[in-house]
């Protein structure tokens, strides 16, 4: 299993601007790649992801990185609304 610790983050890539939200939500899931859109399959909408660094090792197991979203009952104080409204 390859974890990468707090030293090693990589790039977030926003899907939309979350620069009013008050707060988003993070998972960790599992990848097979280090880079590229990741998929969200839970309550809610993805917003971001996480890119690794190219220089995170190589395992041969997956790679857990960071996905970031809103759920329907979460405050939006940007212009799109998990619902799907304005």
């Amino acid at each position: 299993m390859s974890m990468v610790g707090p030293d090693k983050w990589g790039e977030i890539v926003w899907l939309e601007d979350v620069s009013k939200q008050p707060y988003v939500r993070a998972i960790m899931v599992e990848s097979r790649t280090r880079r590229g859109r990741l998929g969200y399959g839970g309550n809610g909408r993805a917003v971001g992801y996480e890119n690794l660094p190219t220089d995170t090792p190589l395992t041969g197991g997956p790679y857990f990185r960071r996905v970031f979203y809103l759920t329907p009952w979460d405050p939006v104080w940007a212009t799109r609304s998990p619902h799907g409204g304005s």
